[in-house]
């Protein structure tokens, strides 16, 4: 592996599509729901879309931080990070994608949509894919044998400052 931690990271974040929007409530209740990724930055900060008068957005009003969780097959990423509600229609004309009308029927033009920008601050990958799932595969039978539990290289996991 030539690549660092955090490009590792980013390199797999890219990957994914949607993941789950984790806040907190003003009650102190967590809360999770499945997002559409809009953009995800070079510095790993992620962007969502919504309407204002949603939960979610509630939830950041009272409490920023939040979390993403994604997972694909055998690769799960975390991301943490502070949340803030964005109204921009150039970001959101750049960030745009038409199968999105299925859940704002009035498209982009629609005074209620807002972004949601996920700014990045930590993040942790679990990667078991591809031959890093062989390899996994193959030091957890050792370490079963052995009575003792499987060494991770940063190839397959790692946490991110971000």
């Amino acid at each position: 592996m030539n690549d660092s931690p955090a490009e590792n990271f980013h390199s797999l974040l890219k990957k994914f599509d949607q993941g789950m929007l984790v806040t907190r409530s003003a009650d102190g209740q967590i809360r999770s729901r499945p997002m559409q990724i809009a953009g995800c930055d070079a510095d790993s900060d992620l962007w969502f879309v919504t309407t204002k008068e949603t939960g979610k957005v509630t939830d950041i009003d009272n409490d920023s931080h939040v979390c993403v969780a994604l997972r694909d097959g055998r690769t799960f990423l975390s991301l943490s990070g502070k949340a803030r509600v964005v109204t921009d229609q150039t970001k959101l004309d750049e960030l745009w994608s038409e199968a999105w009308r299925v859940w704002f029927p009035d498209g982009k033009e629609d005074p209620n949509l807002v972004l949601i920008h996920i700014d990045a601050t930590e993040g942790e990958y679990w990667d078991q894919s591809g031959l890093k799932g062989l390899k996994y595969l193959f030091k957890a039978g050792k370490a079963y044998l052995a009575g003792q539990r499987p060494e991770l290289d940063e190839e397959s996991h790692s946490k991110v400052q971000l």
